[in-house]
């Protein structure tokens, strides 16, 4: 195995990890939300899907920059 491969493969872990957690997340909002009044209930049903994209984006996100940086840490060894 490569180095690049091994890298992507754990920022493909992590990225499954997050996703998990942006799901339990959303039913951790919709959950709270039903357990109090019909505005909570509708306000949940339409929170929690942005609430997951928007985690799930942030998290891509964080994820490539941090293959960039590591790609750029080993280029930069190639010329020292």
């Amino acid at each position: 195995m490569t180095v690049e491969f091994m890298k992507l493969e754990v920022v493909g872990i992590f990225y499954v990890i997050g996703i998990v957690f942006a799901v339990l997340m959303g039913m951790a909002i919709i959950t709270e939300g039903f357990n109090n009044g019909l505005i909570s209930r509708i306000a949940s049903l339409l929170l929690a899907p942005v609430v997951f994209f928007v985690y799930v984006i942030l998290l891509r996100l964080g994820l490539e920059e941090i293959l960039v940086t590591l790609g750029i840490s080993d280029n930069t060894k190639q010329y020292n």
